[in-house]
């Protein structure tokens, strides 16, 4: 007759202990990997646009600025022409001349016709095509995550509105890029993510990159939990 007992056998604890104390962080960087991928992904859809309300009223008076301060509204130079109604104010030469009913020496003429027909030209673009072509700045915020992905080899999947999304300041000055790091790798693996666009203040926006950043982690930490985990037992059990 068999004998009833009890046993245990510590060697497949030992084994699976073996197992995990011989793995290192790296052995999880696709899960980690596909979790931020995911993550950055999501940030870039819910990161509100900025307001297109705002957006044309400040380039409203943008393209006044365009057609009607030739060459520049950014500075005074000389020549410089500035048209308000049918008032036609030169510079030249130091001086303001009313173009439009003073009589002008020969060489302010043609600089003032010089300037006129580049008036003339910039008119030609619709205040309507002018806003449109700047509005594509509204889907920067979105786009910052964008800057995060690539710069850590990733892709993500955005809108064509996104990946367009370009400032039209003049003088062009680019918002400061977001950006992602990479750090350890044997017992820590970790990915930082910095954005520092969405952490300056501005009347465009009442949020914050890192908000924005949690909220979308908080969506897919359950499946990347769950990948983790199934990792976890493929070494135990001696698979990668």
């Amino acid at each position: 007759m068999a004998k009833t007992g009890f046993r245990f056998d510590a060697s497949v604890f030992k084994k699976k202990i073996g197992r995990y104390l011989s793995m290192d962080a790296n052995d999880l960087r696709p899960e980690l990997f596909e979790f931020m991928r995911k993550t950055l992904t999501t940030a870039a859809r819910d990161t509100p646009a900025r307001d297109y309300s705002l957006i044309r009223q400040a380039q409203l008076k943008q393209y006044n600025y365009y057609v009607n301060y030739i060459p520049t509204s950014h500075e005074l130079v000389d020549p410089s022409l500035r048209i308000n109604g049918r008032q036609h104010w030169l510079y030249f030469r130091g001086k303001w001349m009313n173009a439009s009913e003073w009589k002008l020496s020969n060489e302010a003429w043609n600089a003032y016709q010089s300037l006129l027909a580049e008036h003339v030209r910039r008119k030609q673009t619709t205040q309507t095509n002018f806003i449109k072509h700047r509005a594509q700045a509204r889907f920067l915020y979105r786009r910052s995550w964008l800057e995060a992905a690539d710069s850590l080899g990733v892709n993500i999947n955005v809108a064509q509105s996104t990946r367009n999304a370009r400032t039209r300041r003049k003088p062009a000055v680019a918002p400061p890029k977001a950006y992602g790091q990479v750090r350890g790798g044997k017992n820590v693996l970790a990915i930082v993510i910095s954005n520092p666009f969405l952490e300056q203040p501005s009347r465009y926006k009442d949020f914050s990159g890192k908000r924005v950043l949690a909220q979308a982690q908080a969506k897919h930490e359950g499946a990347y939990r769950r990948a983790m985990q199934r990792r976890l037992n493929r070494i135990a059990k001696g698979a990668k």
